[in-house]
């Protein structure tokens, strides 16, 4: 049995979240995994943030606060407090949410047997109904599933642990908006395999002003996301045969975003600015939508 207890480096990023703050410090010192430092990067708050977590750092040594000079964003702000962590493992948690108290621990012991792999995810839904969890996939199991299948990197930071030297190695998050997590994730799985396990081992706070709810409505990140993905199924270790097929379900779910937002929406202009900034041609509107039964004959070959 392994006895190890490997410093985990909570990274707590946070701007203007003096509502929330509060209670996602007190769910990390809670935890029943005592060997962690939580670092807390606030980048310029306006408002309480930074003296609610000043108050915490007072009281507990393993607190450590860090204000950036200037506001960095989202995932620049993540890389920040990447590069304060002296731990083994990276732990995000948005300083909107909580983590429950066995759920560092639960992930630890995971790692501790599956010492290899790239990160560790659990995501929002309540399982996973192929296999019982953990589910260790390989790099092109991984990719199979999620371009063939479902959408397997689906956990945002926070529902993961990620070796730090693994981190390092891949350079951390791009600084792409709304996209930074699921690139870092197409990037450590090209390498790595991956390992996912049971789900919801945090609470996520839903409200209005979260970087999720706001992508929604982002049509130039809607555009990026396509591109991303179609970049990544070209890197893969897909077969030629699966990345046609990949290409073909990303085009089609793309086109029918077009075709809501030149029918149903009425953005004429909108729609015509995607399909110029993603290089979309006209014809793949109607194409897309001829390879389903071509998908089934695939997905049936393939057992999926």
């Amino acid at each position: 049995m392994n006895n190890r207890s490997p410093l985990v480096s909570v990274l707590m990023t946070a701007y203007n979240r003096e509502k929330f703050i509060a209670q996602a410090i007190e769910s990390v010192l809670q935890s029943t995994y005592k060997n962690f430092e939580l670092i807390i990067v606030d980048d310029g708050s306006k408002d309480s943030t930074l003296q609610i977590a000043n108050n915490y750092s007072k009281k507990d040594n393993r607190i450590i606060i860090h204000q950036n000079s200037i506001n960095l964003g989202d995932y620049n702000n993540r890389n920040k407090a990447a590069s304060l962590a002296k731990g083994e493992l990276l732990k995000y948690l948005d300083s909107d949410d909580v983590i429950y108290p066995s759920s560092i621990e639960i992930l630890v012991n995971y790692y501790l047997i599956y010492p290899n792999v790239g990160f560790i995810f659990s995501d929002c839904f309540i399982q996973d109904n192929e296999a019982p969890f953990p589910i260790l996939y390989s790099p092109h199991e991984a990719y199979k599933i999620n371009f063939l299948k479902t959408h397997l990197f689906y956990a945002g930071p926070g529902g993961t642990i990620i070796p730090t030297k693994v981190f390092n190695e891949i350079g951390g998050f791009s600084g792409k908006r709304h996209l930074g997590d699921t690139e870092l994730w197409l990037k450590i799985s090209l390498k790595y395999p991956i390992l996912k396990i049971q789900a919801s081992l945090i609470w996520w706070r839903i409200h209005e002003n979260q970087e999720a709810s706001l992508e929604q409505t982002n049509l130039e990140m809607i555009g990026n996301r396509y591109s991303l993905m179609k970049q990544y199924i070209a890197e893969s270790p897909l077969t030629k045969e699966e990345q046609i097929l990949s290409k073909n379900i990303i085009d089609k779910n793309f086109a029918r975003q077009i075709l809501k937002l030149l029918f149903i929406d009425l953005k004429i202009s909108q729609a015509n600015s995607l399909l110029k900034s993603t290089n979309f041609k006209i014809y793949k509107l109607l194409r897309a939508f001829d390879i389903s039964n071509k998908v089934k004959t695939i997905l049936k070959r393939n057992n999926l």
